[in-house]
């Protein structure tokens, strides 16, 4: 399906904390306008913080996206880094997300490590190739983050028409047990090394391998229960708009939600869930991660857990 987040709209809609150059722009109608007449506006438009920082640059013709867009990347505000060609409002060619890299407090704090997505349309539907890398940023002389190092592939695969085909590669950055402390020398020698691969038809998984290090194979449902914590998750569908994800439950009497560690709702099996704390999490405190939820793993929330548990049986 072509893309339907609008990035210009996403900040109109916080018109207070942000200056558009120039005002009085408005969507009707899926177009942009300009003035009390809702003309389809021409011309530059550039998108500036109340302190004077600029946020977007683009161009619009006809009251459509065209040209380069590019929105630059602000751990302040929260926004990601954008950069892509539009062509009659449609994404176009390669485009490029840049993210933080999260940790276990805050997503945004500021870091030197940040996540590229690299994804190509065509008419403004995925069609092509789409990585995810960590990269290193450092400031040009306009004082914007750029990415000077790729440091290391996480995922590629290949879109077809908006869905995902063929093989898709995962690199959970996982270890074994005998050289969890040790960095093999083969991750040294490979440019990408993949712990999943899942083949896709028309976004449909038909075949899953997982391995452990180096080229051991393990089934991919005891993979999962047991790298759970290290399994890598597409930040987002980009240029989509965003759901709240839920974990796969296997019926409703299993499902259950309990909040993350920053307040928000998560649907998921509470018996897998607990069998992975009880494994997995038998520390007096630690931090779980899952479908991009934390949720701290202390002697309260083990307590809250039985207490859901208790009360379903």
């Amino acid at each position: 399906m072509p893309d339907t987040i609008d990035e210009l709209e996403i900040l109109i809609n916080h018109y207070e904390k942000f200056e558009f150059i120039p005002e009085q722009l408005n969507k009707v109608d899926g177009e942009w306008c300009f003035g009390t007449n809702n003309q389809p506006y021409t011309g530059r438009l550039e998108v500036y913080s109340i302190s004077n920082e600029k946020i977007i640059d683009c161009t619009i013709i006809n009251g459509k996206k065209n040209g380069y867009f590019i929105q630059y990347y602000d751990h302040k505000r929260m926004l990601p880094g954008i950069m892509g060609m539009y062509v009659d409002n449609k994404k176009d060619g390669l485009w490029k997300w840049i993210m933080p890299e999260k940790t276990f407090k805050n997503r945004w704090l500021e870091s030197d490590l940040k996540i590229i997505s690299s994804i190509e349309y065509r008419e403004g539907i995925k069609h092509g190739n789409f990585t995810i890398q960590k990269t290193f940023l450092q400031q040009d002389e306009y004082l914007k983050e750029i990415p000077i190092i790729n440091y290391e592939l996480i995922v590629k695969g290949y879109y077809n028409s908006g869905k995902r085909n063929g093989e898709w590669f995962f690199n959970d950055h996982i270890h074994s047990d005998y050289d969890w402390y040790i960095e093999p020398k083969m991750e040294n020698n490979n440019s990408f090394y993949w712990s999943r691969k899942l083949v896709y038809d028309n976004s449909v998984i038909i075949n899953s391998i997982c391995r452990e290090p180096w080229n051991s194979i393990i089934d991919c449902d005891n993979y999962n229960n047991r790298y759970m914590d290290y399994i890598f998750y597409i930040p987002l569908e980009y240029g989509t708009q965003t759901k709240k994800r839920k974990t796969n439950s296997s019926n409703h009497y299993n499902s259950h939600t309990i909040k993350d560690m920053d307040g928000n709702d998560v649907e998921l099996n509470l018996d897998i869930f607990l069998k992975h704390i009880n494994q997995y999490h038998d520390e007096i405190s630690s931090i779980h991660e899952q479908d991009g939820h934390r949720f701290i793993i202390d002697e309260v929330f083990r307590k809250s857990l039985m207490k859901k548990m208790n009360s379903r049986n």
